[in-house]
């Protein structure tokens, strides 16, 4: 297999090939870079892909928003140079596209939160909290969750971009901030634990995190500590919701996360892209098996 990912997910692909896994690492910038395709009388050719053409390539980014906006942000001229290669990154996206796990163009699809939300909502009625996007401050309710749009953070530490519990203070505080921005809210699901399967196939590994249900900001990433808590367990639901959830949205390499209330599966969120190296390393040891049973088979 070959792992065709980005400088976030240089990590994920050491972490299979130090496990033993047969995956080759192709960096998605350095193959834009190579990329030729001619234009003629003769038609298109596209030169430059032999090595994706003979084996199943995961493409997996970590994050389509950190794929593209971190291009070049540092260089005078990063805004112009990054657009180059983000015309670019379209084409090649399609024409690898035969040859991957999961199209880029379904992943970006699913990227893109609302959606997912839309999708599952509809698909899969009764796996999500009560859930809206809204533009608007006032509609925000105390006590529940406000979250970004946005496929990932990547802003900082900084507490104001993480998912928070909605406050009268929060409200007053965003309404005095300026212009709306369009939000995600959403009623707070309450356990002990928070779940995220990593799917390959047919194959799965889950892992249990402690949820911060008592924090104002319950967000996992806002709490390292329990990260470092994290352990290998049996997927709390059978298989058979993974496989309906993979045909819903036409993935079949992603995470889900979620929690389990009175035995009732709360979906908070599936990532077509993910990483995994942060995780402590037998739950690393254990994602690496899930895929390694999948090539086996």
């Amino acid at each position: 297999m070959i792992f065709l990912g980005a400088s976030g997910t240089v990590a994920e692909w050491e972490a299979l090939r130090d496990r033993g896994l047969p995956i080759t690492f192709i960096d998605v910038d350095d193959r834009l870079c190579t990329l030729r395709i001619r234009f003629d009388e003769g038609g298109t050719k596209v030169y430059g892909l032999d090595d994706l053409r003979h084996e199943k390539v995961w493409y997996n980014p970590g994050s389509f928003e950190q794929l593209e906006q971190g291009w070049f942000e540092s260089e005078a001229n990063g805004r112009f140079r990054a657009r180059q290669f983000s015309v670019a990154l379209e084409i090649l996206e399609s024409v690898v596209a035969e040859f991957c796990v999961d199209r880029p163009d379904v992943m970006r699809r699913w990227a893109n939160k609302l959606f997912q939300l839309w999708k599952i909502s509809e698909a899969l009625p009764g796996l999500l909290p009560r859930t809206s996007m809204t533009g608007e401050f006032s509609d925000l309710t105390v006590g529940h969750l406000v979250k970004h749009v946005g496929e990932s953070r990547w802003i900082g530490g900084e507490k104001a971009f993480y998912c928070q519990v909605v406050t009268a203070e929060l409200i007053e505080a965003l309404s005095a901030a300026g212009k709306p921005l369009p939000l995600i809210t959403q009623e707070r699901v309450h356990a002990d634990h928070e779940f995220r399967s990593f799917v390959f196939g047919h194959e799965e590994a889950t892992v249990r995190f402690p949820h911060a249900r008592l924090s104002p900001v319950p967000d996992l990433q806002f709490h390292p500590e329990h990260v470092g808590q994290a352990e290998v367990v049996p997927a709390p639901v059978g298989s058979r919701v993974w496989s309906e959830l993979g045909e819903t949205l036409g993935l079949s390499f992603f995470s889900v996360d979620y929690m389990m209330v009175e035995d009732r599966l709360r979906l908070l969120e599936v990532n077509p892209a993910f990483g995994f190296a942060w995780l402590p390393a037998p739950c690393v040891d254990a994602i690496a098996g899930a895929l390694s049973r999948h090539l086996s088979s």
